[in-house]
């Protein structure tokens, strides 16, 4: 079962089978039309019942609603193009919208057929925008609103202001999903949406002329709609992160918990891997931040790209401290072997841990097809034919701008110990050198980073490891002082 998920995800990624293919959107939108189609058909007729075509509406209106919310696919699909590209390029992500719009529309117009007198404003309407922001981005958020309004209005449950009321809630739905990246936030989220729901039902109610006690129940139904769609959208979360293998700022965060136990046993197997991948995800992070990528997701990325050398700590460096290096005793060859291997052997232990296919990513391809310097060059000074493609990792370049950052640190950190005599111009002059052997090796050429991207990267790496590294004055113990007054020996003298 894990082998088959993994290979829908493969087909489905920006890369695969599914989204090579230049009828998979068109399909999408087709689908997801057909499936609209249906709730927007239903009706009850005279005699309360739930039929096609039924109630006061003509089959030219049905299909009237039916076109408008066509064109409303149609626009929310060139906006995905246009405006929000590494969307529409995962097929993944484009279902999960689908997923949200049919199920927003489908709900909606099921309750207000089983209970026709139920308001607008108690229904959880803006929990699509608030799971679209949450596992999208705050752009697909504001386009889901948008959806789930024009839905609520083509199904009959809501017109005139309140239409303009539900935009509003919508709104803020998308502002308050943005602080529900950590679990003590939940609470100001709900406070948030539910305030504005009470607002809006109010001020809708008011603007209509209803009287001021029929006005105070709708606020209280939109304070009651606010919980309802807070609790709904951080329930539905986790399922919806494993059902299409997405990966949230809330898991980023307790995924980079210390108490971890994949990180635990890192720590305590392989101290120096920590310790470097610590330091790897506080420059990989802070990179993200200036080039506009996900800085979390940089974080954890690096937190666990070698968790794979807790097979073999001893065989790498970092965890040797003073103790024997074992690659002494074998062949350059075998040596390289060990060391590509903690990268499969990472990908391994992830997947066993459960992480989230994004963070496996990484681990897969923080490496790329470099090449094994060291002991390439070991293998030279031999008489023996050495072939290159021997000496190099067989994971994946990278196909992110976290993965290029992770891979980046992993060399920047590791380079800047080597400075001997630290200064901030020999730190850089040496990050700069890592950073122009792999764009010639060309490891990062499917990365998206631009040029001025790793110039950014360059600055920011090279001011951080300078002051992580640099030189330090000696420490002496103190000097014996005799003082002439024994017991004013401690006080500090004020004159």
């Amino acid at each position: 079962m894990a082998n088959l998920a993994e290979r829908l995800y493969d087909a489905l990624s920006e890369d695969g089978a599914v989204a090579n293919s230049k009828w998979s959107r068109v399909a999408i939108g087709i689908a997801v039309l057909v499936l609209a189609s249906i709730p927007l058909s239903l009706q009850l007729d005279s005699a309360g019942e739930v039929s096609l075509l039924g109630g006061d509406r003509s089959i030219y209106r049905m299909l009237a609603d039916i076109v408008i919310f066509g064109l409303l696919v149609i626009g929310a699909g060139l906006v995905l193009r246009w405006h929000e590209s590494r969307t529409y390029r995962s097929p993944r992500v484009l279902l999960l919208l689908a997923t949200l719009a049919l199920s927003t529309i489908w709900i909606m117009q099921a309750l207000s057929l089983w209970f026709p007198e139920i308001t607008a404003f108690i229904l959880p309407i803006p929990v699509a925008a608030m799971l679209a922001t949450l596992l999208v981005s705050a752009r697909s958020g504001l386009l889901m609103g948008v959806i789930s309004v024009n839905s609520a209005a083509l199904i009959g449950l809501a017109e005139g202001t309140t239409v303009v009321g539900i935009l509003v809630w919508s709104l803020f739905g998308v502002a308050a999903a943005s602080l529900m990246t950590q679990r003590h936030a939940l609470f100001k989220s709900a406070g948030m949406l539910s305030l504005a729901g009470l607002m809006a039902a109010l001020l809708q109610a008011l603007s209509t002329g209803a009287p001021l006690t029929s006005a105070i129940l709708s606020a209280g139904h939109g304070a009651i709609g606010g919980v309802l769609t807070v609790v709904l959208a951080y329930g539905s979360r986790p399922f919806l992160e494993k059902a299409f293998g997405i990966t949230t700022d809330v898991s980023l965060m307790e995924l980079t918990d210390p108490a971890h136990p994949l990180l635990r046993e890192l720590a305590l197997k392989a101290p120096g891997t920590y310790s470097h991948s610590m330091m790897t995800g506080n420059l990989a992070e802070t990179a993200a931040q200036v080039i506009g990528a996900r800085p979390l997701l940089a974080r954890a990325g690096a937190y666990y790209h070698d968790v794979g050398k807790i097979k073999r700590p001893d065989f790498f460096v970092e965890n040797q401290a003073s103790g024997p290096n074992p690659h002494e005793s074998r062949l350059p060859s075998l040596s390289a072997l060990i060391i590509t291997a903690h990268v499969r052997e990472g990908v391994e232990l992830a997947r066993s841990h459960r992480l989230p296919l994004e963070v496996v990513d990484i681990i897969q391809q923080h490496h790329g097809t470099s090449l094994v310097t060291y002991f390439y060059n070991k293998a030279t000074e031999g008489d023996a034919p050495v072939l290159e493609a021997d000496f190099r990792y067989d994971g994946q370049t990278p196909r992110s701008r976290e993965a290029a950052l992770v891979m980046l640190a992993d060399c920047a950190e590791a380079v800047a110990k080597t400075v001997k005599k630290p200064t901030p111009a020999r730190i850089e002059a040496a990050v700069r050198r890592v950073m122009e052997v792999k764009m010639a090796d060309g490891q990062l050429m499917d990365s998206q980073l631009t040029l001025a991207d790793v110039e950014a990267v360059v600055q920011v790496y090279s001011k951080m490891l300078s002051c992580a590294y640099h030189s330090r004055n000696d420490y002496y113990e103190p000097r014996a002082v005799r003082f002439e007054y024994a017991d004013k020996s401690f006080e500090p003298s004020r004159t």
